[in-house]
């Protein structure tokens, strides 16, 4: 099933009228009733038992045949069935379907999908995008209809835009990691995937972005000069800032380069030594590094290090480092849990009151953090003029 997002208590407070002094208690009822049918429905779908749902929507559409959600959820219903054109009958018959927000739109495009109408999909969607730029959904959903198409570039970029548009949706993060992480810039990737780990940490898509960010940090170490690095990105070469000019660095290779700077300083010489003990620790330092940037430098810090440099504060660093790849490190995992049996349960509890908040400010995405302003040490190529 696609990512059709069941918005069901969303929906209703948004379409029930708020209860009033100037309701009867005659029509406060009837609106209970209603919500109470209508989540009976889809609590019914939700166990696979379309007909019964629809019985119950009929009732509702009885006596108000103009009732948005109970339309939309008669749709859905149809959708379950694979009932594609039944379900875009039903949404052609809600009266105000802007009532339903940007959800119209992705149910209605999801359906022309589904229906091979690829040009109607599209359509659907822009529209959607047109009145909802804030959506990440839609972005996200228009995005996958291009991946199915193969246009991966344009696939990428509407994730990315809707990353931009609505930075605590994950899913976003999620396919963008997929197609950025086997790139030749696979830094990007890993941000991203990091990122959505930390928004939905026990989602069943974890385990697949554990799997992915870890092969790709094992396989771009390489051994120069008789110590590991990591060799990550192609583009190492230094900007200049117009109005100042100032110097700006790539990001990929600012993580590249602390990175490879804690590796130097612990003295690993071969990747056969390169334990998962000794890697959290090289992340540890990598992170502290990007973190020690000064106040007012461009842009202004980067949600994830920052919210890790949080764990690593916390002492949590280690937990989430072990816990969160513990598939792709069993022993080590069962070798640590053993010597540290309550850290996982401290760590959940941390964080629990400390989430991952991300806003419009501090978003992270390629079109922000392409080039940054950074104190460091010369490293890479001469700049280039602009």
């Amino acid at each position: 099933m696609k990512n059709i997002k069941k918005a069901f208590l969303c929906l209703l407070l948004l379409l029930t009228p708020a209860v009033s002094g100037a309701q009867s208690a005659g029509t406060q009822e009837k609106d209970v009733m209603t919500e109470l049918q209508i989540g009976q429905a889809v609590r019914l779908m939700e166990k696979g038992e379309t007909a019964k749902s629809r019985s119950i929507l009929e009732a509702v559409l009885e006596k108000s045949p103009g009732h948005a959600v109970a339309r939309y959820e008669m749709a859905y219903s149809y959708l379950l069935d694979k009932d594609y054109a039944k379900a875009l009958e039903e949404l052609a018959a809600i009266p105000d379907p802007e009532s339903l927000g940007w959800k119209y739109y992705q149910l209605s495009g999801s359906l022309y999908d589904y229906l091979g109408q690829p040009d109607k999909t599209m359509e659907v969607f822009n529209k959607g995008l047109e009145l909802y730029p804030h959506s990440g959904m839609l972005y996200l959903e228009r995005g996958l209809t291009r991946q199915r198409r193969q246009q991966l570039n344009e696939a990428l970029e509407d994730y990315e835009k809707g990353i931009e548009a609505e930075p605590m949706f994950a899913s976003n993060y999620y396919r963008a990691a997929q197609l950025l992480i086997g790139s030749s810039e696979p830094v990007w990737g890993l941000m991203y995937g990091e990122i959505m780990l930390n928004l939905i940490p026990d989602h069943p898509r974890a385990q697949e972005i554990c799997r992915l960010i870890h092969n790709a940090w094992h396989k771009h170490l390489t051994v120069k000069d008789s110590t590991v690095q990591m060799a990550l990105t192609q583009d190492r070469t230094l900007h200049i800032q117009a109005e100042d000019s100032s110097l700006l660095y790539p990001f990929p290779a600012l993580y590249e380069f602390y990175f490879n700077q804690a590796a130097s300083e612990a003295g690993v010489t071969s990747i056969d030594k390169m334990d998962f003990a000794t890697f959290c620790a090289i992340r540890k330092a990598q992170i502290l590094g990007l973190n020690a940037q000064p106040e007012g430098r461009r842009p202004p810090g980067n949600v994830l290090f920052s919210y890790l440099g949080r764990m690593i504060e916390a002492g949590h660093f280690e937990t989430y480092m072990y816990h969160t790849f513990r598939d792709e490190a069993p022993e080590a995992y069962s070798t640590w849990q053993s010597a540290h049996p309550d850290a996982v349960k401290h760590f959940r509890q941390w964080r629990r009151a400390c989430p991952l908040t991300i806003t419009e400010e501090n978003t992270f995405c390629r079109s922000r953090y392409t080039y940054v302003d950074f104190v460091l040490p010369f490293i890479g190529s001469e700049p280039e003029k602009p």
